[in-house]
């Protein structure tokens, strides 16, 4: 028997109503796995299940049906039951988290939550695949931890109320982000923004170019240049080699004065000690050596 999915309006809450299989009532409620790159693209069909795929590091292309989408770091997909897709992990750091519930653990969700309004039932209602992608980065630590924990507690016996817990507190923050996503369009270039600055701040030693970050932000490259401008006060290239010398200035202060110029440069993510000097002059005002004899002489 094939689902059938609508919404139910109640006085304090909207759930989903659902035609399971016949097979649904001996089917465990969650599972989560969390993969590695293998060099394989997979293909999947979960006739009872919702399969919701959170990118943890690299990239991956999720393709069901006529939509295809490319998540990176933080991206999230959530796939519906009876949707063939397929999923490829892009690159040898891909790892990915994935979560497969059934149409029975949605609809308990939906009835725990009831009063948060209509946009979670909506999330669930699409009947095609939902991609939420930036996420913003302060929510990015709490999420990769969330994800911790429920994989922790799916290996432990008796933890299905646990779980559901915690996958209620965490489809919820994702129906806030689905909204944010539909109605504030500002509230989403600014997501992608911040979504940029962390994975700067976490990847500065890396080549970072504006053609790379506008497509982990999926921007244009001139859509994505305006945002980090309205949002930071400066271009992608003043902002990165702020960042760079930052952490050149972290590392001054650590070390004890045996860690070449050389090396320093390297380490700031800089090409070469000429561009490395360049922007240490211009953003902290005084040379290197000058930078270490005044901090040599505030240390006697």
């Amino acid at each position: 028997m094939r689902e059938k999915f609508s919404v139910r309006n109640a006085d304090d809450s909207r759930c989903l109503t659902i035609t399971p299989s016949d097979r649904h009532d001996s089917l465990p409620p969650f599972v989560i796995t969390h993969s590695t790159y293998d060099g394989c693209e997979r293909s999947y069909y979960y006739r009872d299940y919702f399969r919701l795929y959170y990118a943890e590091r690299g990239y991956i292309t999720l393709t069901s049906g006529k939509h295809s989408a490319r998540l990176s770091y933080g991206d999230i997909a959530i796939i519906p039951p009876d949707h063939t897709h397929t999923v490829a992990l892009s690159t040898s750091d891909t790892e990915l988290y994935e979560c497969s519930f059934t149409i029975g653990l949605v609809e308990d969700i939906l009835k725990m939550q009831a009063g948060t309004g209509g946009t979670l039932s909506r999330l669930f209602n699409t009947g095609e695949l939902v991609i939420i992608q930036p996420v913003p980065a302060e929510f990015q630590i709490h999420l990769q931890h969330l994800m911790e924990f429920i994989l922790f507690e799916a290996m432990r016996p008796d933890s299905e109320y646990a779980i559901k817990n915690c996958l209620a507190a965490l489809l919820c923050e994702f129906s806030n982000l689905y909204r944010a996503q539909e109605n504030a369009p500002e509230v989403l270039e600014k997501n992608s923004v911040v979504y940029a600055i962390h994975y700067i701040k976490q990847n500065y030693a890396e080549n970072i170019t504006l053609d790379g970050m506008a497509a982990l932000t999926h921007a244009s490259r001139k859509d994505f240049c305006r945002r980090f401008k309205q949002f930071t006060g400066k271009t992608l290239h003043e902002f990165v080699n702020g960042v760079r010398i930052s952490k050149a200035l972290e590392v001054l202060k650590s070390t004890e004065g045996d860690l070449s110029f050389s090396s320093l440069s390297s380490i700031s993510g800089f090409e070469d000690y000429t561009t490395f000097y360049r922007n240490f002059v211009k953003i902290v005002g005084i040379s290197p050596t000058e930078y270490i004899l005044e901090r040599n002489k505030k240390l006697q």
